[in-house]
């Protein structure tokens, strides 16, 4: 049987919206992907009891992350962070205590918003101390920072922090 020009152009209109049907599926799923963790998946497959929060692609205001430092060890997950001028931040997480309320914990400080959950900042003792507890109630995040650490640059780094699983 011989191609006729209609059927030709049935079979090519069919090819060409195979084509375009695949094309905008490779899209959507490149564009839809959830964007991975610098958070190394060695690192937070070993979690339990709480969401770890860490940074994606980039971390806020220049700050490095060198995973080969990150830990994660009786329950304490631990990562360090340099800034553009040597200064250190230390983030720690670890589930929340039942009996550990948000009154407790923030008191009277100064409260930061933009982030997911509940977090602060304050000076104590010549240390910038961030802290956030997760929407879901069930992570702590402790940022740890030294005197030469501006506190401008840990309520970035709160801000910053994205559920990883």
């Amino acid at each position: 049987m011989l191609a006729t020009p209609k059927r030709q152009l049935i079979v090519g209109v069919a090819a060409a919206t195979i084509i375009i049907a695949s094309i905008a599926s490779v899209w959507s799923m490149a564009n839809n992907a959830k964007p991975t963790s610098l958070l190394p998946v060695s690192i937070s497959s070993q979690i339990h009891g709480f969401t770890p929060y860490f940074f994606y692609k980039t971390i806020p205001n220049g700050y490095s992350y060198d995973a080969s430092s990150t830990i994660y060890d009786q329950g304490v997950l631990i990562a360090a962070l340099k800034g553009r001028d040597g200064s250190a931040v230390t983030l720690t997480e670890q589930a929340m205590s039942s009996s550990l309320t948000d009154e407790k914990l923030f008191g009277d400080i100064e409260a930061v918003g933009g982030t997911d959950g509940k977090a602060t900042v304050n000076d104590v003792d010549g240390r910038i101390v961030g802290t956030m507890v997760s929407s879901d109630h069930k992570t702590l995040v402790l940022l740890t920072a030294g005197q030469a650490t501006n506190k401008n640059d840990v309520i970035s780094l709160l801000r910053g922090l994205s559920p990883v699983k």
